[in-house]
């Protein structure tokens, strides 16, 4: 697509955006999609390659963000689930669908000896943070600066940290945006990104409080910043000798390796999320 047929105050795309404003904040309910002046809009997508309401053809490399691994409209997919539409979809009773994928997964994970379906991943680190106190009895838990754990407060602390309000590198600051509960803070240990024997130091401080360790293997906030050797083996071996719940946030990581990026880096935690799989 021309940029003057996108920037077209007459296009197809501006006249979804101008609907989608008067309805949704900010025009849209995914902030990933916000563009300057407004998004291009899809009509349909196969393997792929996506069409846009302009009727323009483009490859798509994000593929709703690894969410459609098998691409768009695979044959395979949507004749499965054509079928399961035709004998109903939603009960108030479980079925046998939900056993199947649990035994897929428990089968494929070293780390998953039973599994939790949630409807979002941050509900699921909402539901392991939950767990680890009930577990430990205690409520502090720990992250790593700028890392993105979804939007439950506790696991946004920190997620958006600034030269101007990041603290120490021994000392790192828990920062908060307005929209959190003021005192949020006390409750969660900011940690610094491979810095092992600072991690140490922090998490022992405080290990009488601490129920879990929040990690993404590969956090993507940070640029998908690898863990230095022995960094997270480092934080296995402390967890386990303080009795503090270790918790890998895989919902993006997970597709590293197929059984995890827990399995890919010789790690087993506690607990872990998955999602886009």
């Amino acid at each position: 697509m021309e940029l003057a047929a996108y920037l077209d105050q007459q296009s197809e795309s501006k006249r979804l955006y101008d609907r989608a404003l008067a309805v949704m904040p900010g025009g849209n309910s995914r902030h990933t999609i916000v563009m300057d002046p407004y998004p291009v809009y899809a009509r349909s997508g196969h393997g792929c390659r996506v069409t846009d309401v302009e009727g323009e053809e483009r490859i798509d490399f994000i593929n709703n963000y690894t969410a459609l691994i098998r691409g768009h409209s695979d044959p395979d997919v949507t004749a499965a689930v054509s079928k399961v539409i035709h004998a109903g979809t939603a009960f108030s009773l479980p079925t046998e669908y939900d056993i199947r994928l649990a035994e897929l997964l428990v089968d494929r994970i070293p780390a998953a000896e039973q599994v939790r379906f949630c409807n979002s991943g941050s509900e699921a680190v909402l539901l392991a943070i939950r767990a680890a106190r009930a577990y430990t009895g205690r409520s502090k838990i720990a992250k790593f600066e700028g890392c993105y754990h979804g939007i439950y407060d506790y696991a946004q602390a920190s997620d958006s940290s600034r030269p101007g309000n990041w603290g120490e590198l021994d000392s790192p600051q828990t920062t908060l945006e307005t929209s959190m509960v003021p005192n949020l803070g006390k409750d969660v240990v900011t940690l610094p990104w491979n810095r092992p024997q600072i991690c140490a130091q922090l998490i022992e401080d405080c290990a009488d409080e601490l129920a879990a360790v929040l990690i993404d293997p590969l956090p993507a906030a940070l640029g998908l910043l690898s863990p230095a050797e022995g960094f997270l083996e480092t934080l296995r071996e402390l967890t386990r000798e303080l009795g503090v719940v270790l918790i890998f946030d895989e919902v993006m990581s997970f597709r590293i390796d197929y059984r995890g990026a827990g399995h890919a880096n010789g790690i087993t935690p506690d607990l872990m999320s998955m999602g886009k799989i």
